[in-house]
């Protein structure tokens, strides 16, 4: 049986229920491996960084038999990998919240950010792991789909058209979109679920309904590699902000 293989951030995490109170339904991934008839490896983390997926994805890559799908998450610029059993703790925010980094290290993680991290040099890294990821589709004969998963990443990263990519965003698009609240309203009280190193309470930012629809247009650009369209056929406007706290 053939392998389908994930890497990226909370966008593709078979999510391992960090509640309680979290549904029980499948997640997209786990949908769109039983289509195929694939075995399912995860090795994505949500709030993890570039570097975790590409240090993931080269521990794996060597794994693969033809006829795989592996589907690779390209997650926000600006996240870095400080902790090696703490992938999530990556942001700014995450850091001066969490009780595992001493004031030390926030003191040389905020120097980092303010007078070392280059944005240009992320990007460049991003790319070179596209590449190869071409490579690898091409030499391995595997199919494989990378999209960026958030907005800001998506207008600074081009996908190589023959890794399928997307049309808009999982988050922007569907998480955002099924909220009732304003934009602004909902990236305020996100903010605050991470600043707070929580969780919401939706597996991959999604309700259950869009997990199913996701899987579809997944396995849809698995079999024409075609862009994943994450603007059009999600349900909208369902949730209030309280609901997903």
């Amino acid at each position: 049986m053939n392998t389908l293989w994930t890497f990226g951030d909370s966008a593709l995490e078979r999510q391992t229920r960090l509640r309680l109170d979290m549904p029980t339904h499948e997640v997209w991934t786990e949908i769109l491996a039983r289509k195929l008839g694939m075995n399912l490896k995860d090795f994505s983390w949500g709030a993890s960084s570039i570097d975790y997926t590409f240090f993931h994805y080269r521990k794996q890559c060597n794994n693969f038999k033809p006829g795989d799908v592996v589907i690779v998450g390209i997650t926000d610029l600006n996240r870095s990998w400080f902790f090696e059993n703490s992938p999530a703790i990556t942001t700014k925010h995450r850091i001066n919240s969490s009780n595992y980094v001493t004031e030390e290290q926030k003191t040389a993680i905020d120097i980092y950010f303010r007078d070392f991290y280059r944005e240009d040099i992320d990007i460049a890294n991003i790319q070179n792991f596209l590449d190869l990821l071409l490579y690898h589709q091409e030499t391995k004969d595997i199919v494989i789909i990378a999209f960026c998963t958030n907005t800001y990443t998506y207008q600074k990263v081009e996908i190589p058209e023959n890794l399928c990519g997307s049309t808009g965003t999982l988050w922007h698009d569907v998480a955002m979109g099924e909220i009732v609240e304003t934009e602004e309203e909902f990236g305020q009280v996100f903010h605050d679920i991470q600043y707070g190193c929580r969780t919401e309470i939706r597996l991959n930012h999604m309700v259950e309904e869009n997990h199913n629809t996701l899987a579809q247009k997944v396995l849809h650009s698995v079999m024409t590699m075609e862009p994943v369209d994450f603007t059009s056929g999600f349900v909208k406007n369902v949730l209030s902000i309280e609901e997903i706290k």
